[in-house]
């Protein structure tokens, strides 16, 4: 039903001082279509951004995106399923997939599928011997008001640099984004140069998705208070940020050396009105890590090398609000707590 990543492709047009090397859930999934305006656009773009916990469905086809919230090529995500992590995919029809990993607990969070529907933006320029796979939406990049958003599958390079983003998507800190290779995680990073760089973890298959990299350029927003004894990385890398872009919030950066729980505390206009699971990087492991009501953002389960964890990946619609989500194969939203699977299709200025 699923194949494997197989096949080969042409590429598209095109337009380190480093970290080294549970608790089972409780509410349910929320999908939102966030839509902001490109500065200096004459319309509107829009920003799919899924999110929200399921259970006790059958791994395979989670829930279906309406028309207007599909990609032009299929996406691959890396999402938690808590101590593990799990490949869904999103098809141009609009369906949510569980393809391979996780699938402990019966459930899987959908928090981190947020994709520019279409064609996803403009060709992104490879490096290192990568192309498109084919049959999979290419590496693209797009930007959606103050956000820079990253897609695509590629293959059969050097394992080092993948990509180089254009000179208005690059941040003033090093980023460190968690992105899927099938049942494995990977360390991807986004250098100030632009440079989009595979640094540790899965490598299998000869291929890797970029789907999941989003983030605003430049400074990232304002500082997040950090709690438990955690502190901002340095040595290059972004410290921890919070931007409100649009109807979305964006955490962003590295933290280091703090005690596994309670590490930040978001401000109140971005705080959900149901928990959130990111499935986030800690070098070659995945992490659980929730956004609660109060603004928490809390280690719950997985890795906890070398003392340090990102926060690159963390974007949600803060608050609560939508259209009820269409899940399927006997999907249904977990309750108790986390949110529910809605759509929101609301057409909103950002920046």
């Amino acid at each position: 039903m699923v194949d494997e990543p197989t096949g080969a492709a042409a590429p598209e047009r095109v337009i380190r001082q480093e970290p080294v090397a549970g608790t089972q859930v409780k509410r349910g999934a929320e999908i939102r279509l966030t839509v902001a305006a490109a500065p200096g656009a004459p319309t509107l773009e829009k920003l799919c951004v899924a999110s929200g916990l399921v259970k006790s469905g059958a791994w395979a086809s989670v829930a279906s995106l309406p028309e207007d919230c599909q990609p032009g090529g299929r996406l691959i995500f890396n999402l938690n399923n808590h101590a593990k992590t799990a490949r869904v995919d999103v098809q141009p029809s609009g369906e949510i997939l569980w393809v391979a990993g996780g699938q402990d607990h019966s459930w899987i969070s959908l928090s981190g599928i947020v994709f520019k529907p279409g064609s996803g933006g403009d060709g992104l320029a490879l490096r290192n011997g990568w192309v498109n796979y084919g049959g999979y939406r290419g590496a693209r990049v797009g930007r959606v008001g103050d956000l820079c958003v990253v897609s695509g599958l590629i293959k059969s390079g050097g394992w080092g640099t993948l990509a180089l983003l254009p000179q208005g998507c690059r941040p003033s800190g090093r980023l460190i984004f968690n992105l899927n290779n099938h049942t494995k995680t990977a360390r991807v990073d986004v250098q100030p140069s632009g440079e989009i760089l595979w640094v540790a973890g899965g490598k299998d298959h000869g291929w890797i998705s970029l789907d999941g990299i989003v983030f605003k350029p430049g400074a990232g927003g304002d500082g997040i208070p950090l709690r438990n004894g955690w502190v901002n990385y340095g040595g290059g890398y972004r410290g921890a940020r919070v931007a409100r872009v649009g109807d979305l919030c964006v955490a962003s950066g590295l933290i280091k050396s703090g005690g596994w729980g309670t590490l930040a505390l978001l401000p109140q206009k971005c705080r959900p009105s149901g928990r959130l699971i990111f499935n986030l990087n800690n070098h070659a492991n995945t992490a659980r890590v929730d956004v609660q009501p109060s603004g928490e953002i809390l280690w719950v389960a997985g890795g906890k090398d070398h003392s340090w964890i990102s926060l690159d990946g963390i974007v949600f619609k803060p608050g609560s609000g939508g259209d009820e989500l269409s899940l399927q194969n006997n999907w249904v939203n977990y309750s108790g707590g986390y949110r529910h699977a809605k759509v929101d299709d609301g057409r909103r200025t950002g920046g």
